[in-house]
């Protein structure tokens, strides 16, 4: 975070930090000692920030990353078999899966656009957040794998099945999932994985904060409607439905007093070349 004004509020295993005004917001994992592995306080607090923030219409892009020396390694397996560091949950319920599987849903129904900056290893459910982002940058330590294959239960899990076809198409998709195959941040960007690979974690972030800034320049309706319109087209909206939704879009949007307004001043030294022709 170095060379950013910081406005920082600090929770158990979660830290915000607030920069350019709060308009980006940093949602940071903060279990470094334990490799910002899952337990359910730490989910359970990133899934309040979310819904908080979800609220905020000063906080417009948000970056998720991770202290430490990985972004997170998944599900903390002292926790969850021994109660060790964190709450013990039993595994086989369904009510304690979701504590984990609402993190990946909320974070793409949020209007915020939420960009992963990824460092070290992302294992298991750490790959899934990653993957539930609008856009990944990663380090060149990166290393990410489908952990939960590793241990005997499916590839599957946290919403991989429904984002990496998705990104990657099947057949790279299949082999990441079926084989638990680490993933080196080079080959993740060969495969369109990862939106950009940085030299270090400083970087990153500063690659992080570049496109968000990028982000601010649009209207807060119009980037607002833009991820929400690309959510629905992805989820499988029909040619028909999809168009109908984009007309619905940029008619609200230029129906919002704020949007017309930067629209027309964008657009007015356009206009004023083509007056001074006619």
């Amino acid at each position: 975070m170095a060379g950013f004004k910081v406005n920082k509020t600090a929770l158990g295993h979660i830290t915000l930090r607030r920069i350019e005004n709060g308009q980006i917001v940093f949602i940071t994992l903060n279990r470094p000692n334990n490799m910002n592995a899952m337990t359910c306080e730490m989910m359970e607090e990133l899934y309040e920030s979310l819904c908080q923030l979800e609220k905020d219409t000063t906080a417009r892009v948000i970056i998720l990353n991770a202290e430490g020396k990985a972004f997170c390694v998944g599900a903390d397996l002292a926790a969850n078999r021994l109660g060790v560091g964190g709450r013990q949950w039993d595994s086989k319920l369904l009510d304690n899966q979701k504590i984990f599987s609402r993190c990946i849903e909320k974070m793409a129904s949020i209007p915020q656009p939420i960009i992963a900056a990824v460092h070290g290893a992302c294992a298991g459910g750490g790959m899934s957040l990653a993957l539930a982002a609008d856009i990944r940058i990663a380090a060149k330590n990166m290393k990410m794998n489908a952990a939960f294959l590793t241990i005997g239960m499916s590839g599957c899990e946290l919403g991989t099945s429904f984002y990496l076809p998705r990104l990657v198409g099947l057949s790279h998709a299949s082999e990441i999932l079926m084989t638990g195959d680490a993933i080196t941040a080079s080959r993740a960007l060969e495969i369109n994985l990862v939106n950009y690979v940085t030299e270090n974690v400083d970087e990153m972030d500063i690659k992080a904060v570049s496109i968000a800034k990028r982000m601010l320049k649009a209207s807060p309706l119009g980037l607002k409607q833009t991820k929400q319109q690309l959510r629905a087209a992805s989820e499988g909206s029909s040619l028909r439905a999809t168009l109908h939704s984009e007309d619905v879009g940029q008619v609200l949007c230029l129906n919002d007093e704020e949007t017309a307004a930067i629209v027309n001043e964008r657009c007015e030294p356009f206009i004023a070349k083509v007056r001074a022709k006619m």
